[in-house]
C-alpha cells in the first residue's frame, strides 16, 4: 500500500507540473534535458502499467487524461500512446479522437513532435490495418513533407507486404531528394529481402545517381541482413571508389550485414585497406565488431588505432577491444597503458568498462 502511495504521489504531482508548465520549452534548457526526458518516459511506463493492472482505477485515469489535456503537443502524444493500450471497451471511445489527433500531429511544424506522432501512428498500424489505408490517403492528398513522414511511418511499421513496397517505391520516383531518401531508409529499415527491393536498392548504387541517394541506398541494402552475392560483390567494387561518403556506407553495410559466407575474408581483407583513411577508421572499428572477427590482423589494427589522436577512433577501437579480445593479453595490456596514459575522463571510463567485460575487475591486476 506504501509503494502504491508513494507512486500515485509522484505521477499526480508530475502531471499537475507537467499540465501547467511546457515540456518544449524545459527542454530548450541543456541542462534540464537529459534529467526531464527519461522522467517523463519513466512516468509513461509506470503509468501504463498500473493502467494494465487495474483499468478502471480513477487516480491513474485521471492522471491520463491530465496528460491528454496538457498544452504541450508531445505530453499529449505520450497520453495518446497510453490510451491506446486501455481495454477495448474504453479505448473505442477514445481512439478516433486519438487518430484524429496524431494525423494532426504529423503535420506540426516541429519536427520532434512529427517524429513521436509518427511512432506512435507506427506503432498503431500493426494493430490496425486501417491505418495504413488512411496513411496512403494522406499522402496521396498531401504534399512532398506529407508524403516523407508517411514513409518514415511505414518504415517503422514492420509491415512487409507489397502494398507498403509499391508506395515507397512510388516515393522515390519522386523529384524530391529527401522524400526518396527517406523511403530507400523506409525499405531498408523493414528489411525485405524482395527481388525487387534489392534491385531497385542496387540501381540506386550507380554512378549517374545523386551521391545522397546512392549513400542511403548502400546503407539499406546492408539493413537488408542478406549475405546474397549481388550485393556483397557489389559493395565490394564501391569499397574501391575514391568518395569517403561511398566508402563509408560501404564499411557501415558490411557491419550490418554480418558476412558469414566465403567472402567473408575479402570483406575483412578490404575493411583493413579502407582503414589506411583516418576518416574511415571508426567505421571500420564498428564493423569488425559487429562481424566478430577476431584475427591477430584485425585486432593488431585496432590496436594500431588506439595510438591515434582522435578521440572518436580511440573511442571506438577502444570498445572494439573490450568485445573482441577475451583473453588477448596483448589487448589486455595496450588497454591498462591507455588507463595510464590518458588525462580524458571519457577515455578512462570506457577503458574500465572494455577491462571489465574482459574479465579484468581491477586496473591493476596483471
Amino acid at each position: 500500500m506504501k509503494s502504491y502511495k508513494i507512486r500515485y504521489i509522484l505521477l499526480l504531482s508530475t502531471t499537475i507540473l507537467l499540465t501547467n508548465l511546457t515540456y518544449n520549452s524545459l527542454l530548450k534548457a541543456r541542462t534540464i534535458r537529459p534529467v526531464l526526458t527519461p522522467v517523463i518516459e519513466k512516468i509513461v511506463h509506470t503509468l501504463e502499467d498500473s493502467l494494465q493492472a487495474s483499468p478502471k482505477n480513477s487516480d491513474e485515469v485521471e492522471i491520463l487524461i491530465n496528460f491528454l489535456n496538457c498544452k504541450d503537443k508531445f505530453i499529449q502524444i505520450k497520453g495518446l500512446e497510453i490510451s491506446f493500450k486501455l481495454p477495448e471497451n474504453i479505448k473505442k471511445f477514445i481512439l478516433p479522437l486519438a487518430e484524429q489527433k496524431l494525423f494532426e500531429f504529423i503535420r506540426d511544424n516541429d519536427r520532434n513532435v512529427q517524429e513521436a506522432a509518427a511512432k506512435v501512428l507506427a506503432k498503431l498500424s500493426q494493430e490496425n490495418n486501417n491505418i495504413i489505408n488512411k496513411l496512403f490517403e494522406f499522402a496521396n492528398n498531401g504534399n512532398d513533407k506529407d508524403k516523407e513522414i508517411v514513409a518514415f511511418i511505414l518504415g517503422k511499421s514492420g509491415i512487409k507486404n507489397k502494398k507498403i513496397i509499391n508506395k515507397l517505391f512510388e516515393f522515390i520516383e519522386s523529384e524530391n531528394l529527401e522524400l526518396q531518401k527517406t523511403s530507400i531508409v523506409a525499405l531498408g529499415t523493414l528489411g525485405i529481402k524482395d527481388d525487387r527491393v534489392i534491385e531497385k536498392l542496387l540501381e540506386l548504387t550507380e554512378p549517374d545517381v545523386n551521391i545522397g541517394l546512392r549513400i542511403v541506398a548502400i546503407k539499406a541494402l546492408g539493413k537488408l541482413k542478406t549475405n546474397d552475392e549481388k550485393i556483397l560483390s557489389k559493395l565490394l567494387r564501391l569499397a574501391k571508389e575514391k568518395s569517403t561518403g561511398i566508402q563509408n556506407a560501404c564499411v557501415y553495410a558490411f557491419g550490418e550485414m554480418g558476412v558469414k559466407n566465403y567472402k567473408l575474408g575479402t570483406v575483412v581483407e578490404t575493411l583493413i585497406k579502407l582503414s589506411h583513411d583516418w576518416h574511415l577508421q571508426p567505421a571500420v572499428a564498428e564493423a569488425l565488431v559487429k562481424l566478430q572477427i577476431t584475427t591477430p590482423e584485425v585486432t593488431d589494427k585496432l590496436i594500431e588505432f588506439t595510438y591515434q589522436e582522435g578521440f572518436k577512433i580511440k573511442i571506438s577501437c577502444i570498445k572494439a577491444l573490450g568485445i573482441l579480445g577475451v583473453e588477448n593479453k596483448k589487448i589486455i595490456n595496450r588497454l591498462k597503458d591507455i588507463y595510464a596514459e590518458t588525462d580524458n575522463l571519457k577515455i578512462k571510463v570506457e577503458t574500465v568498462l572494455a577491462l571489465e567485460k574482459l574479465g579484468i575487475k581491477d586496473k591493476k591486476q596483471e
